[in-house]
């Protein structure tokens, strides 16, 4: 299962630099790092609908997906 978080530009920036700082071994497998995100990703919305619906590579991209309303139906959209 594909799982994220909506977050905003910025904050993306900084959680890239912290990536990329572990795979360059900058930071060690024990160290703690603490990233601050300081907006939220409903700000920018149009760009988050963008992606999903046509602006990203198919293997990315999450469309929509309409159910019935009931736990049912949604356990079963999400393999549980």
């Amino acid at each position: 299962m594909m799982a994220g978080a909506n977050i905003c530009p910025q904050t993306a920036v900084a959680l890239d630099g912290v990536l990329q700082a572990r795979g360059d071994r900058f930071i060690k497998e024990d160290e703690v790092v603490v990233t601050i995100g300081t907006a939220s990703g409903i700000k920018f919305a149009a760009s988050g609908i963008t992606h999903h619906l046509k602006g990203s590579p198919k293997d990315f991209a999450n469309p929509p997906q309409v159910l019935p309303g009931n736990i049912a139906a949604i356990e079963k959209a999400l393999s549980l």
